[in-house]
């Protein structure tokens, strides 16, 4: 078989780094050119001789302020290109001087809120970064790498960590001493509210199955935990397709849109309490069939004594701390109902679950929630109100929002504002429910703990009050949902834990939180000697 001579393309030139150089030559020379031209025009014909030694004149002085401009230009960049996070991030990543200052410039360190480092420097590398915690912080602490860029809280405080930030009189004044003194630039470094030791625990607890845990002080907005399953390595972050090894680039927590289950009957509850509907119902075996419908809501005992061989005889005359505890379908589907589609549709606004939340807003971009995706029912829709009622539907929430409505139940009825970065002040982010309703669910709450759903959930010596949610999905075993927060009577944190397909929740999502909680109290990171 004869060979074919393949030629090589031919070369490319890159005049991209030349652009620094040529843009202030450019304009000067420009500037020249057409003061140039200005000045023939004003001289007309008579003046041709005076405008050939003008032109030679300006011609002179176009070349030595060019070489000028070019020079004066060189030397804002290297005094202070550090402070151009374009620039910057080119000279790191295709300078490769041993000895380049970008090279030997300290970023700062990120902190977790008991001054544990979570990144920082490797001091054995030049230019690379270490991560203490690594794939268990990877989708909040994010990376700084010179080939992938930088994500999470690496990109959006940037100009901080490395040095270069120029919002006050002593950031100026840092960067003065420094360049007078010789020594390598020393970035800011940051403080998180983050945990690192409920943070790591979450993240092996999951153990690899794709899921999310969001931990919150309700009287603060402090994220303690905030964690997605799977992840990536944060110190080699090779891009992966999104459709392999389950998506670990995916912020489950934040971006993750999931049917809620039986959670969400923690708002249709609320919502009963406010309207002052409390009904005493009848559950029948066969269930409840909203009008205009063909399929009826059963409770899950129907589909447990079935399995069994034995008929569900259904509940009768059963309250709202009945049914909740049970976590009974039959009679929230209902309720729903009976409450009407006006208290539903007005949840969104209300519970904040149309907002994205910001957690962390820097110079160079932000971490934020997705909003929930909550339908709007119309008068003649029961049967979507009845399945939305029980969490179901097209009800779509993320885990974050989830754990925001625990928080808010947790601090009577008031939702602050969450946030990432320590040591700012708590602000009230919404009124979410009146401190007597909040009182009223914390009961139901700690009911379902002590006698519901959520039994494995009891701590000694720990109030906790939790609710437990299994959620239908169209394919696979259901979602395995629990909120919670404790103590009871001093509550210091709230949570929310999502097992994807993890089954009944009770045997998955529960003992989790169980664990997390037992650990936090362990760590005086609740208690009576929490700080």
């Amino acid at each position: 078989m004869p060979q074919v001579l393949t030629l090589p393309p031919p070369p490319v030139v890159d005049l991209a780094p030349l652009a620094p150089f040529l843009r202030p030559a450019f304009l000067v020379c420009g500037a020249l050119f057409l003061l140039l031209v200005l000045r023939y025009h004003s001289f007309g014909l008579r003046g041709a001789r005076n405008d050939a030694w003008w032109a030679g004149r300006l011609f002179r002085v176009a070349i030595v302020a060019a070489f000028a401009g070019v020079l004066v230009y060189q030397s804002t960049w290297q005094l202070f290109g550090f402070t151009r996070p374009k620039f910057a991030a080119f000279v790191r990543h295709h300078n490769r001087r041993p000895l380049a200052p970008e090279r030997v410039m300290t970023r700062g360190r990120i902190l977790d809120r008991n001054g544990y480092t979570l990144a920082a420097d490797d001091p054995y590398t030049s230019g690379a970064r270490t991560y203490t915690i690594g794939p268990a912080g990877a989708h909040i602490v994010g990376y700084d790498h010179p080939k992938y860029g930088r994500r999470g809280i690496e990109k959006c405080f940037d100009k901080h960590l490395a040095g270069n930030s120029l919002r006050s009189l002593q950031d100026l004044d840092h960067i003065g001493r420094t360049l007078m003194s010789h020594r390598p630039l020393e970035g800011g470094s940051l403080r998180l509210t983050i945990d690192a030791r409920l943070q790591q625990l979450a993240f092996a607890l999951l153990d690899g199955r794709p899921g999310a845990v969001v931990a919150i002080q309700p009287r603060s907005g402090d994220i303690l935990a905030l964690v997605s399953s799977p992840a990536f390595d944060p110190a080699n972050p090779t891009p992966i397709p999104q459709d392999q090894n389950k998506a670990p680039r995916f912020n489950r927590a934040l971006d993750g849109l999931y049917p809620p289950g039986s959670i969400f009957k923690t708002v249709t509850a609320a919502n009963a309490i406010e309207a002052g509907r409390l009904p005493r119902l009848t559950c029948p075996p066969v269930g409840f069939l909203p009008a205009g419908t063909r399929t009826p809501i059963r409770d899950h005992e129907y589909y447990e004594y079935k399995r069994r061989g034995k008929t569900w005889p259904g509940r009768v005359d059963v309250d709202l701390e009945t049914a909740y505890v049970h976590s009974s379908n039959v009679y929230f589907a209902h309720l729903g109902v009976l409450l009407g589609e006006k208290p539903f549709n007005a949840i969104r606004e209300r519970y904040c679950f149309e907002e994205a939340f910001p957690l962390a807003q820097g110079k160079a971009g932000s971490i934020a929630s997705a909003a929930c995706q909550i339908p709007v029912i119309g008068v003649d829709q029961q049967g979507e109100l009845a399945q939305c009622a029980i969490g179901q539907g097209r009800l779509l929430v993320t885990p974050f929002h989830m754990a925001l409505l625990a928080s808010a139940i947790a601090a009577d009825g008031t939702l602050y504002q969450p946030r990432l970065v320590y040591g700012r002040k708590p602000t009230v982010h919404a009124r979410v429910l009146h401190p007597e309703t909040a009182g009223r669910m914390t009961r139901l709450m700690v009911m379902t703990v002590k006698r519901g759903t959520a039994r494995k959930a009891r701590i000694w010596r720990l109030g906790v009050a939790g609710k437990t949610g299994t959620a239908e999905t169209p394919n696979g075993q259901d979602h395995a949902w629990f909120i919670a927060f404790a103590p009871v009577k001093n509550p210091q944190i709230a949570l929310v834990v999502l097992v994807e397909h993890g089954g009944y929740a009770a045997s998955s999502a529960v003992p989790l939180a169980a664990e997390l909680l037992r650990c936090a109290r362990k760590w005086n990171i609740i208690g009576e000697n929490a700080p």
